[in-house]
Formats: structure tokens, C-alpha cells, sequence
């Protein structure tokens, strides 16, 4: 079984779309949100003006900010189908506030963080603002590049992901080298699908 950290970044022009997907406020919805289920999600933190919380994080750190800044991290954690199957309620949030917690730890400036589970895997939504320690916005040094999110992904692994019994996906060395597509691993890449078929669904409402 292994787990998902996807990080995504996002501006100003994505933020509505966002908040209306995830706090399940949006028109419509493809055929992935079992409507009669949304009752079952969950906030952990709830804002219901993003965008408006996301500037007062701004405005406090006195950071500047451009036209096409990004303003929020629109993070989904989450694992294998399997890993969920026979677990209670209490013992699924207890996960995902483990996830919670690392992200306050590795990104604080939390305004949203939202359990899913009205579809097909039950997965966790938070957006933060990403501010360095120095008070300035910059996604590009609180995400970094490839190492530097391989890090992360390390850290979660050994901050949460062991203590459930949760595997790391393969590492990546920069060179050409075989991969055997276990069934599990193939189930991620579909799990890092549907995080991609949401962002359309969110370009798309924006």
C-alpha cells in the first residue's frame, strides 16, 4: 500500500473554483462526488472566503505580492484504496489529521482543510499560503524542485506514512532505469489521475 502527497500551486483566478469544489458549494460535479454521501465530509478547517483569509495571511506576514503570484498550495494526501478498506471512521481521521499535523509543521498557514468522502477513495484536501520563514511569498522556495520535494516526500514517509504501514513510491535518480508497474503502484498513478481530472474540473469552474 502506499500513499499520496501531490502538491499543486495556485493563483488568484483559482481560488473561487477551489473553495467551491472542495467546500462542495459548486453547481455541478461530474459523476465522481456521490452527491448523497457529500453529508459525510468533513472540515477541519473551514473557511467559507478563501481568498479573503488568504490575503489577511499576506497582509500580516507583509509580504508582497505580483499579478501572478501564487497565493495558495492546494495539497491532497491520501493512499491506496486498500489501506482504508476495514477501518472506522475515527481510525481514517486519525490519519488524515496525522497529515494535518505534518502539513502544519512543513507549510503552516493552513485556510482550509477538508476530508472527502463522497468519492471513489476517501483523501484529504488543505490550501495554504505558501510564506517563507522570512514572511515573503515565494511557492517556488516552499516547494522547491525535484529534491526538494523528494525530501518532503521522505519526511512524510517517515513522520507518517511508516507508523501506518504505508509504502514510499519509488524514487526517481535522474537516469533511465526499468520499472516494474506493480498493481499497487499502478493504483496510485490512477489515484494522481483523479487529483488531475479535479484541477480540470476546477480550471473549468474558474
Amino acid at each position: 500500500m502506499f500513499y499520496v502527497m501531490r502538491i499543486e500551486k495556485r493563483k488568484r483566478q483559482d481560488v473561487s473554483g477551489i473553495q467551491r469544489e472542495n467546500n462542495r458549494t459548486a453547481a455541478e460535479y461530474n459523476n465522481q462526488v456521490d452527491r448523497e454521501r457529500s453529508g459525510l465530509n468533513l472540515q477541519l478547517i473551514q473557511s467559507d472566503n478563501w481568498m479573503q483569509d488568504i490575503k489577511a495571511e499576506i497582509e500580516r506576514a507583509g509580504a508582497r505580492t505580483r499579478s501572478n503570484s501564487v497565493v495558495a498550495l492546494d495539497t491532497l494526501y491520501t493512499a491506496s484504496p486498500s489501506f482504508f478498506e476495514g477501518k472506522t471512521r475515527e481510525q481514517t481521521e486519525d490519519f488524515f489529521r496525522d497529515c494535518l499535523q505534518f502539513h502544519q509543521r512543513q507549510f503552516g498557514h493552513i485556510i482550509s482543510a477538508v476530508i472527502h468522502y463522497d468519492e471513489t477513495t476517501p483523501h484529504l484536501h488543505i490550501v495554504s499560503v505558501p510564506l517563507t520563514a522570512d514572511n515573503r511569498l515565494s511557492a517556488r522556495e516552499i516547494v522547491g524542485n525535484k529534491q526538494n520535494m523528494s525530501r518532503m516526500q521522505d519526511e512524510f514517509f517517515e513522520q507518517v506514512g511508516r507508523d501506518y504501514g504505508l509504502e514510499r513510491g519509488t524514487r526517481s535518480d535522474g537516469q533511465e532505469k526499468r520499472r516494474h508497474v506493480s498493481a499497487q503502484e499502478k493504483r496510485i498513478k490512477e489515484l494522481e489521475q483523479q487529483v488531475n481530472d479535479l484541477s480540470e474540473r476546477v480550471e473549468r469552474l474558474t
